[in-house]
């Protein structure tokens, strides 16, 4: 358990790696990541990336460290974004930025494991996730944690 105060889920206007076509529109995944976080009160669901037109984590996570420099953040991935994760936007910057956890992904696994993404962050010293700080640096792999439940599911299931 990585033992985090809270969860801040900052629903994207638009994923640049996604295609638009067939995206639902902001609005809507926004309300939609409410319904489904509503019964978890450490989950705070955010459009700061849209209130900021912010197009990249990087800018997002630039922007979220500057403004609360004394809050102990740790960026959160899907074991399906750590395969893709040397494609976005100044990966290796991200990585040196934040400590990272990768929550396992049903089907993800292995070849998350055996990715570039993994690779990128195989400089960085790999530490069980309860010991993560922005001093200490490093990401964790969280095994336990499978839920198959995708962004796309969830929203086609609040729909």
């Amino acid at each position: 358990s990585a033992r985090l105060d809270e969860v801040w889920w900052l629903v994207s206007p638009q994923n640049p790696l996604k295609p638009v076509q067939g995206m639902s529109p902001f609005l809507q995944r926004l309300a939609s990541a409410r319904d489904v976080s509503q019964s978890y009160g450490w989950i705070k669901v955010l459009d700061f990336e849209q209130k900021k037109a912010l197009k990249f984590t990087a800018e997002s996570l630039s922007l979220l460290v500057k403004r609360c420099p004394r809050a102990d953040l740790i960026w959160i991935m899907g074991a399906d974004n750590l395969i893709q994760f040397p494609q976005w936007e100044r990966a290796y910057f991200i990585s040196r930025l934040l400590p990272i956890i990768v929550v396992n992904r049903p089907y993800f696994r292995f070849r998350a494991l055996a990715s570039a993404g993994a690779a990128l962050l195989s400089s960085h010293r790999k530490r069980p996730a309860h010991n993560l700080t922005r001093k200490t640096g490093g990401w964790a792999f969280i095994h336990a944690a499978s839920d198959p439940s995708s962004s796309t599911a969830i929203r086609d299931r609040t729909a």
